[in-house]
């Protein structure tokens, strides 16, 4: 039998919305990422996902602002994380 093991990813709509929660805007953390606000809104609605180099550099700014470890940053497992995830972080806050 061979499992198909899906490795966890980094929850960019987490890392953004935990940015806010830390005082940073939208505008603010693109102006950091020298990107657009689009941007950064496409990490956070759309499920974009960054290039490496793109995310290492949020993942600085991540763990600045919450004084966490850039390998402590919020993932998504695969088989029951997800959206339900989402909404019981944005509830909790």
């Amino acid at each position: 039998m061979v499992l198909n093991v899906v490795p966890p990813r980094v929850d960019w709509f987490r890392v953004i919305v935990e940015l806010n929660y830390a005082g940073l805007s939208n505008g603010r953390i693109a102006a950091e990422m020298i990107m657009s606000r689009s941007w950064v809104a496409g990490l956070k609605n759309e499920g974009i996902e960054p290039r490496y180099r793109d995310g290492q550099m949020l993942l600085a700014i991540w763990a600045k602002a919450t004084g966490s470890a850039p390998d402590d940053a919020p993932l998504i497992v695969a088989g029951g994380e997800g959206s339900r995830a989402r909404a019981r972080f944005l509830k909790v806050k």
